[in-house]
């Protein structure tokens, strides 16, 4: 999974207007995501973002997998579109007992205790071949509100976001409705 916009966040806060203006709780709508389907929530506080990914076993989003979730303070400049925010926490959370066997079985973050309902912190785990951002970790990102919404920015290989020469150009065509 991109380092970005996966889960809750947690970043410096710089009171804005758009700050202001971007408070409140964002969701997507069912995406397809390979063999799989996922949802991702964003709830912008005062002085924190917070995130939840939920990944679905089948591609309609009916049967929940696991969420991955982001903590940390955030900074929006007014004018630039920029959204800046570093990862405070970092959690995995497993929704279904086939899939807590199967990350035991091959010990999914270099974890074999998973169990449905409990919270893993993965910070800077090595995650199946998924490299998890280290707590702390800056992610320089774009974000425009629009009548629908907010987006964010479209990441890639090689715009990522870790650094500020990183930053995505595009704007991700996925909109997060307001709640």
């Amino acid at each position: 999974m991109p380092a970005s916009k996966c889960c809750v966040i947690a970043v410096f806060f710089i009171a804005s207007p758009l700050a202001a203006e971007v408070r409140g709780l964002y969701g997507s709508e069912c995406l397809p995501m390979d063999s799989l389907s996922e949802t991702k929530d964003l709830l912008f506080k005062p002085e924190t973002l917070e995130a939840v990914q939920t990944v679905y076993a089948d591609l309609d989003c009916r049967i929940p997998a696991y969420d991955i979730s982001y903590i940390g303070t955030y900074l929006v400049e007014s004018g630039t579109q920029t959204l800046d925010y570093a990862y405070e926490s970092i959690k995995l959370q497993v929704l279904d007992r086939r899939v807590a066997a199967t990350f035991n079985q091959v010990m999914l973050c270099g974890l074999n205790t998973w169990a449905v309902g409990e919270n893993r912190e993965v910070a800077g785990h090595d995650c199946g071949g998924q490299l998890i951002p280290a707590l702390g970790t800056m992610i320089f990102d774009k974000m425009k509100l629009t009548p629908k919404g907010i987006q964010l920015g479209q990441t890639s290989e090689f715009l990522d976001g870790l650094s500020p020469a990183s930053r995505p150009i595009e704007f991700d065509p996925h909109v997060y409705s307001a709640r």
